[in-house]
């Protein structure tokens, strides 16, 4: 029978479009190059087929009908150019291989049929087991007997984990968290260059368990904050285990542990236990209840295992429930194209080793571990792979409201990608670690990275490093929210989650053109030089918006980050506490980080565009600041064709009431101010005159001390201005103000005193007076009371005033700010995330009129047309003028209500727009 007509006549028996079917068909019979034509085409069907069969026909009339069985196809004498259709609604329960491999103008393809299938063709490598199978025991516990040891449950519509020590809740101030903490430093060797773990010691909650652990339990340690090692227990000795293997890092106090493997663990509803030896499965139902439905056993390995071949295409196959979904170690010119991957155990496709692997238009979701892994944990490499247009969902995480509710595991990316790649297009949402992780020469570009690091910390959703020379791209991609947890690591780990990072080395990569936002810092520079960054759109980061840090310097003497270019990317500081660019370096210079220029910034509430962090110390630097400066960053002219929106003559607020602070001016003797200090004996308070008018003096007693303002109401969500004269002793002194609840009944002592401001509000005072100003806003409301019992309100603390050291303060003002609401902080955002151009509405109430008229775009300081077109993959920053906070003198005080105009530029000022020395 001619292959047309077979493929025509497979469509008509599957019920697909007939249009659709025979274009498919003509597409697949069309000759090949040197005038050969398709070879052979094969039918395999679960429900109609029969291993008996010729498989040459789609329906089971005669000896020509389809196969029955995958394990049929494998021992098939498949040839190159050969064709496989798997029945519409087939499911098998068995692994896909072939035998031999296709040529390059000849592929061996496995496929659905033309015109896809509404059911497709499904590997399910899991078993069933009825509800009835299930036998009670002790403890609420139901056992069943099962040949083969499953790698995960499913059922009931709860995720099933497996028995672990202990329980989340354990610890009620991290109650996410599945660490026990070590006490101590576990034992070490020398290993591989550096020092390896060969034991740990374990937390006494521990014994307080049914059990302990034993020889072959599990232990899952967290060993640093991208690490979490997973070793079987040798022995365990007094409050001791000794690991079957050591550690890559050795077993550190503080950092945390937890335990699997044992049918003691069996102890909370959703757990269960596989026992080998007796071939029990035992397990405690969601809620205690008793079972109920099916449960799903994956048992089955490998999905479709196509290691070692070449020139094979699979299409169409959706695989679910199995350990690995598609093992392609060490193919060459493997096409996987339109598949589905879900709830694996392990890896999605595993690529190591392969040559020029194409994973296209596919799906995958709740992958155990990396969803595309092209790199093994032994270094084996993927040359050459195409990741393109896929959607990735819960790589190495199982989300359920916002929370990872699978036990933590060590993933490495959801696109793990070795040299030479192209990863395009793709959607990747909710990853354990890294998003995509790329190696040299290669294109990363147009993909969505959102939701990165949810289990492990020091982290990139993009992330590369390596010593030789990378000189790879990263394109016009959208990256939101990367995390970082801090689960299991030691007190005073701070999270390091970045949007795109460049680590260790790195040389000679392209970053242009991406929108990151949401995360601890947008872009990071590590050890790493002649990278060029340029036409990025960094905003609403964490900390920074881009980070340069220098913390090695076996290439340059002041540290290894050098010879970078930096230009034309837009850097605004609109998360509370960021900063645009940080700069730093172990060293006492960083002049040698690169070269900046065309950059245009959106300052911190504090007018800081740069922030550099040697070992000289902290220096804060305006834009103004910042194009003067010298031998800081560039040994060239910093930003001569940069701009800062500071630098416009308008103010971002306005102010919007009078001084909240009663008594600030001290007319009242020192009514509503206090002090605290929490031993010996107790500061002083003393109200004098001085050049400022009257002040108000503290001396801490015999321990460090806290100055405290009068009470007054805050609103959540709204902004406030804080202005204050200080002096101090010495130059430098530390004074941090910090907006608190002033007590009272608001929820009992956890919440009586927390912090109300957004951001930290930390400064420096010195010899002479200095006004200090900072903006903020509340992160939640205080309402001062008029009578007690009742909520106090909130205070303003002056803190980190030490014994020995006075703080004197005057002229202290707190008063509401106003802002367009849809601009709040100077800045709204627009991104389109999609892969087609967009055209925007203006963002503002009422349409394209009043105000939308005074937005501007930052990229260019144009104004803005409506609607606003956005490019595939990009994003815009828009600032308001608004005529009514034109601010000539550049005070931060619109001229309607400043009363001292010429104030000098980037001076501090008072509400009234006045400086220190103003009348």
């Amino acid at each position: 029978m001619p292959t047309l007509f077979r493929v025509a006549l497979a469509c008509k028996l599957l019920a697909v479009s007939s249009v659709a079917c025979t274009a498919a068909a003509a597409e697949e019979t069309r000759p090949l190059s040197g005038g050969t034509t398709i070879g052979n085409l094969y039918f395999v069907d679960s429900a109609k087929g029969n291993d008996q069969h010729r498989g040459m026909a789609a329906d089971a009339a005669g000896g020509d009908g389809p196969w029955k069985s995958l394990s049929r196809l494998s021992q098939a004498k498949l040839q190159p150019g050969d064709r496989v259709v798997l029945a519409c609604g087939s499911v098998w329960r068995e692994t896909l291989s072939i035998a031999n491999s296709g040529t390059p103008g000849k592929p061996i393809t496995v496929s659905e049929p033309p015109g896809g299938c509404a059911v497709g063709p499904t590997i399910d490598g899991s078993v069933e087991i009825p509800a009835s199978a299930w036998q009670a025991r002790p403890g609420k516990v139901y056992a069943v007997t099962l040949p083969q040891e499953p790698m995960q449950l499913h059922g009931s519509g709860v995720p099933w984990l497996p028995a672990h020590h202990p329980n989340l809740g354990h610890d009620t101030a991290h109650p996410q968290s599945h660490y026990l903490p070590m006490p101590t430093d576990g034992e070490k060797v020398q290993g591989n260059g550096r020092p390896q773990g060969t034991s740990m010691f374990v937390s006494p909650q521990v014994q307080l368990s049914a059990g302990t652990p034993g020889a072959g339990a599990r232990v899952h340690v967290r060993t640093n904050s991208w690490a979490l090692e997973t070793r079987r227990i040798a022995s365990m000795q007094v409050g001791k285990l000794v690991f079957d293997t050591p550690t890559v890092y050795p077993a550190q106090a503080g950092w945390g542990y937890f335990l699997s493997g044992e049918s003691w663990m069996v102890d909370s509803p959703g757990e269960w236990h596989y026992d080998p030896s007796t071939r029990q499965l035992s397990a405690r139902w969601p809620g205690d209840g008793t079972p109920h439905d099916t449960l799903g056993a994956t048992v089955l390995p490998v999905g479709v295992d196509l290691r070692a071949r070449a020139h094979v295409t699979v299409r169409g196959l959706l695989v679910r429930r199995v350990g690995t979904g598609f093992q392609v170690s060490g193919t060459q010119n493997v096409r996987l194209l339109g598949l589905g991957v879900e709830d694996t155990a392990g890896i999605g496709v595993a690529a190591s080793g392969s040559q020029d692997l194409v994973i296209e238009s596919s799906r995958f979701a709740r992958t155990g571990l990396d969803a595309i892994q092209g790199v093994s944990e032994t270094g084996k490499e993927a040359v050459g792979m195409v990741v393109r247009n896929n959607t990735i969902r819960e790589s190495g995480v199982r989300m359920v409201d916002g929370n990872n509710v699978s036990l933590p595991v060590r993933s490495y990316a959801a696109v793990y990608a070795g040299p030479r790649a192209l990863i395009e297009g793709n959607t990747i949402q909710y990853s354990g670690y890294i998003g995509i992780r790329y190696m040299p020469d290669s294109r990363v570009q147009h993909n969505l990275v959102e939701d990165s690091c949810l289990v492990l910390n020091d982290c990139g959703a993009i992330y590369t490093w390596g010593t030789q020379p990378n000189n790879s791209q990263v394109l016009r991609n959208i990256v939101a929210r990367s995390w970082g947890n801090l689960d299991g690591t030691r007190a005073g780990t701070q999270t390091a989650a970045q949007g795109i990072y460049l680590d260790d080395n790195t040389k000679g990569v392209l970053v242009a053109g991406n929108t990151v936002t949401e995360a601890d810092h947008g872009i990071q520079v590590h050890i790493a030089q002649r990278n060029k960054l340029q036409n990025n759109v960094l905003f609403n980061n964490r900390r920074s918006q881009l980070w340069m840090q220098a913390s090695a310097n076996a290439v340059h003497p002041q540290g290894d980050v050098a010879d970078n270019e930096v230009t034309g990317n837009l850097l605004a500081a609109t998360a509370p506490d960021s900063v645009a660019l940080l700069l730093h370096s172990s060293w006492s210079s960083t002049a040698q980080f690169g070269r900046f220029d065309q950059n245009r910034y959106v300052e911190n509430s504090a007018g800081t565009v740069v922030r550099e962090r040697t070992a000289k110390g902290v220096r804060e630097f305006s834009f103004a600041q910042w194009q003067a400066a010298q031998g800081v960053g560039s040994a060239q002219a910093l930003d001569a064709n940069g701009f800062s929106l500071g630098s416009l003559p308008f103010a971002v607020f306005s102010v919007a009431g009078s001084n909240m602070v009663g008594n600030s001016a001290l007319a009242d003797n020192t009514a509503g101010w206090s002090s605290w200090n929490q031993s010996g004996a107790k500061g002083a308070l003393l109200r004098e005159a001085c050049t400022r008018g009257t002040c108000l003096r503290y001396q801490p007693g015999g321990s460090p001390g806290v100055l405290s303002s009068p009470a007054f109401s805050l609103q959540q969500g709204s902004w406030y201005r804080l202005s204050v004269d200080v002096l101090a002793d010495t130059d430098g002194q530390p004074v941090r103000p910090v907006v608190r609840r002033a007590g009272g009944k608001v929820g009992g002592d956890a919440s009586s005193f927390e912090v109300l401001a957004d951001r930290t509000l930390a400064t420096t005072a010195g010899t002479a007076w200095q006004r200090k100003v900072f903006v903020f806003k509340a992160r939640k409301t205080a309402t001062r009371a008029a009578q007690p019992p009742g909520d106090a309100g909130a205070r303003i603390d002056f803190e980190a005033l030490g014994t020995g050291r006075s703080l004197t303060v005057a002229h202290l003002e707190l008063v509401p700010l106003a802002t367009h609401p849809a601009v709040a902080g100077g800045i709204t955002a627009l991104v389109n995330r999609q892969a087609t151009a967009t055209a925007v509405p203006c963002p503002l109430p009422g349409g394209p009129g009043g105000a939308c008229a005074w937005l501007h775009k930052l990229s260019d300081g144009k104004p803005a047309t409506w609607p606003l077109t956005l490019a595939a993959h990009s994003s815009e920053l828009l600032y308001l003028l608004d005529p009514a906070l034109r601010d000539a003198d550049h005070d931060r005080i619109p001229d309607r209500q400043d009363r001292c105009p010429g104030t000098a530029r980037d001076e501090a000022v008072d509400t009234a727009g006045c400086a220190l020395l103003q009348p």
